[in-house]
């Protein structure tokens, strides 16, 4: 097997909209937030409110997690010490599967290529989650099929990068390069795809392979 080592850099050509499926997870006591308000019946102002913020700060990938408090008296929501936004890896490699997939090589991606890091999220603004929750440009409210508003964390442009590492006897060069570009226009990053997170390559280049696979490595 010859490993190859790309570093992949793509910058947004539409807004990039984060749904973190995480706070969903019924073994997070954050999964039982969302109840103490969705559940009452004549929902206040206060109530929709302290909803939005928690759907907001719980669709971003921080990489400094915070603390979410919830104050049930006065219907109010507060977050602090979330920052620097991200973009797990898991998402681009779903994506280069998708753009694959036109060419029913979806499984070649699974079983040739890993990406080795979350990116950070580059855009202009604070880092800090109270203060882009303060900016309108950054929050994105849809009402869905479910008949409930939502609010996502949003980046009207924005720029990742990725570490790939590919077999190159699976995928080539210049067939990843061939799937990149549809998933870009086709598939897109984040959610509501593809009318949010549709994207273009700005740099794609060789990189040098990890120290514990350059060993072993056919090069």
């Amino acid at each position: 097997m010859a490993t190859k080592s790309y570093q992949v850099t793509v910058e947004g050509v539409n807004p990039l909209i984060c749904s973190n499926v995480q706070s969903s997870d019924p073994l997070k006591t954050e999964s039982t937030f969302r109840a103490i308000f969705h559940t009452k019946r004549n929902k206040t102002l206060k109530d929709h409110q302290a909803l939005q913020a928690l759907d907001w700060i719980q669709s971003g990938y921080w990489d400094k997690q915070g603390q979410i408090d919830i104050d049930e008296d006065e219907n109010t929501v507060e977050f602090k010490g979330f920052s620097d936004p991200i973009l797990p890896g898991a998402n681009f490699l779903r994506c280069l599967r998708q753009g694959a997939a036109g060419w029913r090589k979806g499984l070649d991606i699974k079983r040739s290529v890993v990406v080795t890091n979350d990116s950070e999220i580059k855009y202009q603004g604070s880092k800090n989650a109270s203060v882009l929750f303060t900016n309108q440009r950054h929050i994105n409210r849809a009402f869905t099929n479910r008949g409930v508003w939502v609010s996502r964390l949003c980046f009207p442009s924005w720029q990742v990068t990725y570490n790939l590492l590919v077999n190159d006897e699976i995928v080539s060069k210049s067939d990843l390069k061939k799937y990149l570009a549809r998933a870009a226009v086709a598939e897109g990053l984040g959610t509501w795809r593809p009318r949010y997170g549709r994207f273009k390559t700005v740099e794609f280049k060789d990189a040098e392979l990890p120290k514990e696979i350059k060993g072993g490595s056919d090069q």
